[in-house]
């Protein structure tokens, strides 16, 4: 239910409940002018609804295609550009390639006599839905690569079409011949997509074209065309697409320079100044706006690192690094259960790696909630990549609380653990019991 889909099923499946309801009925009794202030008054609360969370919300805000050019618009692509319209008229046209011609015979009278019915009622609020919110929600990484993200938009447009063609009436046996046609052009249509996707220079020439398109958004895209060429062994091929990407996109070798300079050098301030002179390149690089929020967060100045976070989330929705830092940005303003829910999405989204999990663990025991933090502890310490402290940590909590066979358990899952001299001999000099649970292992 709560895919987006699912969302916008919600408006369209109300007002066909509220159809032949006393809700209706009330709604009969009251003159037509009243009934049409109410319509206004709840378009314009909506509206306003959005308007209200467009302002206040970073998130919410880089959602959606901007309606004029801000400073994160990428490659000039707002609500009524060129470029987005065609975006639109291409994907309704690739979803359903009979769109044009089934709005034709759907023209006129025809419609006045299918919004009679409840079932097209029900579509037709549906379709106005989906096309809707294809409209104005953000293909971040450019409709031609997001298209299928955006292919729900149609479903209803499909399905009111092929309805209005078969229900009885005249000449129910030509529209029969018309609905065979339009799936035979949706089945035709296939073939040429699908040999294109597998000839390597068709599919490399048009990868190179989307590119050239989405020139600030195929960022991110520039680095699978690399892995395709290393991937079938042509080295040369591929460290030239490296450097042409490089060029490209100057502000990702900077990245480069930044980690360098934070990290191995360590300075700091000369990092972020370069990362401000990133964004001044592109200021739609979530990378460098994630990497600032994280150097604020060291300096304890969390109002600004929120920020930062925030827009790096709003521009590259989903990477988990990103929910992370931002759940403790959230976390250290005094919004806990803002943090919560990040980390929880965190969690359902990277299933392969400890770093979401033990920040969760971690915010469970600023809270108090001890059981949920061992809970959490524990799953990260079961993943793959868990370094050897966090096992370590884990062992110190069983012993403090007496739970000395589950501690020995978790020495005989990572038998690790035993290397780590240091800590096992702290913890064999501090707590006996588990001395003698060693002793009475050894041979």
């Amino acid at each position: 239910l709560f895919h987006i889909f699912g969302l916008i099923l919600i408006p369209a499946t109300l007002i066909i409940l509220a159809h032949e309801s006393w809700q209706e009925g009330m709604l009969s009794r009251i003159s037509l002018k009243i009934r049409y202030s109410l319509i206004i008054a709840f378009i314009l609360t909506g509206i306003a609804g959005f308007i209200y969370k467009f302002s206040t919300d970073i998130f919410f805000r880089l959602a959606f295609v901007a309606p004029i050019e801000t400073r994160f618009t990428a490659d000039g692509y707002t609500l009524l550009s060129v470029l987005h319209l065609t975006d639109i008229f291409s994907l309704f046209i690739t979803l359903f390639p009979g769109l044009l011609i089934s709005l034709l015979l759907l023209s006129g009278s025809k419609f006045r006599l299918l919004i009679k019915t409840v079932e097209c009622r029900w579509l037709i609020f549906l379709a106005a839905s989906t096309v809707s919110v294809a409209f104005i929600v953000d293909p971040k990484l450019g409709m031609v690569r997001d298209w299928d993200l955006f292919a729900f938009s149609m479903i209803p447009v499909i399905v009111l079409s092929f309805y209005a063609l078969l229900i009885e009436g005249s000449k129910l046996k030509t529209r029969r011949s018309v609905a065979l046609l339009l799936s035979a052009l949706a089945l035709l249509t296939i073939f040429p997509r699908a040999y294109a996707d597998s000839e390597p220079e068709i599919a490399v020439a048009q990868f190179r074209d989307h590119l050239d398109i989405y020139k600030v958004r195929g960022q991110h895209s520039w680095i699978h065309l690399v892995n395709y060429y290393n991937d079938i062994g042509d080295a040369k091929a591929a460290k030239n697409a490296n450097a042409e990407g490089n060029a490209r996109f100057p502000e990702v070798k900077m990245l480069a320079q930044a980690n360098k300079l934070y990290y191995k050098d360590q300075k700091q301030n000369e990092a972020a100044k370069l990362l401000y002179r990133m964004l001044k390149i592109n200021p739609t690089f979530s990378d460098a706006y994630g990497f600032l929020g994280a150097y604020y967060m060291e300096r304890n100045q969390y109002d600004s690192a929120l920020t930062l976070l925030k827009i790096a989330d709003g521009l590259n929705p989903g990477r988990v690094s990103t929910m992370t830092n931002l759940a403790k940005a959230f976390y250290m303003n005094g919004y806990p259960d803002k943090a919560l829910s990040l980390l929880q999405r965190g969690i359902k989204l990277d299933t392969l790696r400890f770093a979401v999990r033990y920040n969760m663990a971690l915010l469970q025991r600023e809270l108090g909630n001890f059981d949920k933090y061992i809970m959490y502890l524990e799953l990260a310490v079961s993943r793959d990549d868990a370094p050897p402290r966090i096992a370590v940590e884990l062992l110190q909590q069983r012993l403090m609380y007496n739970e000395i066979n589950d501690a020995i358990r978790l020495l005989n899952r990572y038998p690790a653990l035993f290397s780590d001299t240091l800590n096992i001999s702290t913890f064999r000099k501090k707590f006996p019991a588990f001395d003698s649970a060693l002793q009475l292992l050894q041979p």
